[in-house]
């Protein structure tokens, strides 16, 4: 894994947006719009904010994606795009149900010094599990070596059967509005050396 560089943010993008399409969570927030300008320009902004925290990562092989931000205070714990920037990303029709569905897992989100692991997403082509254990290798070498915890959500019931059986535990869950899925809240502690 290594960190993503500039030239490589569009094969970055196609690999992150395929796997958001199956995001519960973003259907939810997006509604019907998973291939409009919205979803591809919060995507995008995604990409942005982890590459500026030193955070976006690519397999050897240019077919998975990885993006981890860390958390070092309450005031670095802020979302990948700006209040002003949801007004132009979130269809305005879903600001209001988004916007109580943040407050609401607000709750959940740690308070200590953390990697906050946005996403690791593999080409759909290439779902091979050699490559996402190679990535989970490097990142949980990185939460080691910095003695950070991984902090992560995920709506995808396959991806949380995938967090557990990595060496991470559920420790809060919640309904996802207007769906019959649920947000779940995972976190990995880093082992000590």
């Amino acid at each position: 894994m290594r960190q993503l560089q500039l030239h490589e943010q569009t094969r970055a993008f196609k690999i992150v947006k395929s796997c958001f399409r199956e995001n519960a969570n973003f259907q939810f927030i997006f509604g019907n719009q998973l291939s409009g300008w919205r979803f591809n320009l919060f995507i995008r902004q995604c990409i942005r904010f982890a590459s500026k925290k030193n955070g976006a990562f690519i397999a050897e092989d240019n077919q998975a994606v990885a993006l981890l931000v860390p958390v070092t205070s309450r005031k670095d714990q802020r979302q990948p795009i700006s209040r002003w920037q949801s007004l132009i990303i979130i269809p305005i029709s879903r600001l209001i149900p988004v916007s109580k569905f943040e407050r609401r897992t607000r709750q959940f989100l740690p308070r200590e010094p953390h990697l906050h692991f946005l996403s690791m997403a593999v080409n759909a082509k290439q779902h091979g599990i050699a490559t996402v254990i190679a990535m989970r290798d490097d990142v949980f070498a990185l939460s080691d070596v910095m003695q950070l915890p991984i902090y992560a959500q995920t709506s995808n019931p396959r991806v949380r059967n995938l967090y557990e059986r990595f060496g991470f535990t559920v420790y809060a869950d919640t309904a996802i509005p207007d769906s019959n899925d649920r947000l779940y809240f995972v976190k990995r502690t880093p082992k000590t050396t």
